[in-house]
């Protein structure tokens, strides 16, 4: 017996192994996505939410991220999957952001006037390499290691 997902996060699921709505999902599947429907897992979307953003940061890693490749290791280890996120999610809430330790240390956002006085002193460095860039010296060895 096969079947296509009709439910909210069997929908969410098969998008995250790029299946389409009408690829139908087999006996095992099947039968695997209802125990977990008959566990609560899917009751809230919000477990399912963080499972699918913390699968696709470890997607970003290649073949170092931790990650399920087909969806029956997704649903066999779904459980799992939610500790994992839960702990990737935890990691990012215990940071101290950029801008409170800036705040603690005593640092000050720039004013608008420091902030035009850094871009133009930013804007006078690129020219300054712009012009390097065209010394004839810096042009050979720019050549030299394209190997011209």
């Amino acid at each position: 017996m096969k079947a296509v997902p009709t439910t909210e996060p069997a929908k969410k699921i098969a998008a995250l192994y790029n299946r389409r709505e009408t690829t139908p999902w087999d006996e095992k599947l099947i039968k695997r996505y209802k125990e977990l429907v008959k566990a609560k897992y899917f009751d809230t979307l919000d477990d399912l939410d963080l499972v699918i953003r913390y699968t696709i940061s470890e997607r970003k890693k290649g073949d170092k991220g931790w990650h399920k490749r087909d969806l029956a290791t997704f649903l066999n280890y779904y459980p799992q999957l939610i500790d994992r996120a839960k702990e990737w999610q935890s990691s990012f809430r215990s940071r101290t952001p950029a801008k409170e330790k800036r705040k603690e240390n005593g640092e000050k956002p720039l004013s608008a006037e420091e902030f035009k006085e850094v871009g133009a002193i930013g804007i006078a460095e690129i020219r300054r390499l712009r012009e390097n860039m065209r010394n004839p010296s810096f042009s050979e060895i720019r050549d030299a290691m394209k190997g011209e």
